[in-house]
C-alpha cells in the first residue's frame, strides 16, 4: 500500500494523519483536540499495517467513551 493510500485510509476513518518523511514515519492522532492533548495521543510508526490498525483502535477506544 503506498504512503498516499495509507493517509488517505486513515482519513476515511476520521483521523488526522501526516507522513513525516525525514523521519519515514506516520503520525496518527484524533481530530478536534488541543494541540498538547493531540500530541499526547499522537502515534508514530513506520509500519503501514500498524498504522492503520492503531488508527482503527483509536476511533474504537474514542467511541467508546462518547457512549
Amino acid at each position: 500500500m503506498s504512503i498516499r493510500s495509507t493517509l488517505a485510509e486513515l482519513k476515511a476513518l476520521g483521523l488526522k494523519a501526516r507522513w513525516l518523511a525525514e523521519w519515514g514515519e506516520y503520525r496518527v492522532t484524533l481530530p478536534g483536540l488541543s494541540r498538547e492533548r493531540e500530541e499526547a495521543i499522537a502515534y508514530y510508526t513506520s509500519d503501514t499495517e500498524d498504522a492503520l490498525a492503531t488508527g482503527a483502535h483509536m476511533i474504537w477506544v474514542h467511541s467508546k467513551g462518547s457512549e
